[in-house]
């Protein structure tokens, strides 16, 4: 029965992550910049936080081993106009969402790839799945580091920056990619 309801878990978590893909995209378009390098500077920093903040509701609350100080996700923490402080959108900000790739394509596209690393929450059940995927990571990584999906654009130097695999929680890797067209 934990096994069903995690994984229901697991399913809510990749539409979520879906929807913060799409909202990463649409944070992009709207990025300004005279230059080339000033649009793609905001453009990063719109979908970042765009991803963060849809992605905050799912996100663990674990963040022991991490190598990033409390004191950079307090940093993080997204301020929302007239709600105050979102809960967790620090976490998710500077530990646990990341943009790993973001172009704008010649056809006049934006392509944007969020990846997301959830935070397995059923006990026993969580540490069954990771043994699982054990078998599959690369000596490298610990269990869900590989979680049958191979490191995209920049996710390793970030995996390898914040520590998500040496936190104390059993985590898997949620990633989607969103194309949309630049009006």
């Amino acid at each position: 029965m934990f096994s069903i309801m995690q994984l229901a878990l697991v399913y809510v978590a990749k539409q979520v992550v879906t929807y913060a893909s799409f909202s990463a995209a649409r944070a992009a378009v709207v990025a300004e910049g005279d230059t080339p390098e000033a649009l793609q500077e905001d453009a990063y920093a719109r979908a970042s936080r765009a991803a963060a903040l849809i992605c905050a509701p799912i996100t663990g609350e674990t963040i022991a081993g991490a190598n990033v100080a409390a004191a950079d996700m307090q940093a993080a923490t997204i301020q929302v106009p007239g709600w105050g402080r979102l809960a967790k959108s620090g976490i998710s900000g500077a530990l646990k969402t990341h943009v790993s790739a973001l172009e704008f394509t010649p056809d006049g596209e934006v392509s944007v790839t969020v990846t997301h690393y959830y935070e397995m929450t059923f006990p026993v059940v969580n540490y069954i799945f990771a043994w699982m995927y054990s078998d599959r990571a690369p000596a490298s990584q610990d269990a869900f580091g590989a979680s049958g999906t191979d490191v995209q654009g920049d996710e390793g130097v970030f995996e390898q920056t914040v520590g998500i695999w040496k936190i104390d929680a059993p985590h898997m890797r949620l990633r989607e990619t969103t194309r949309l067209v630049v009006p």
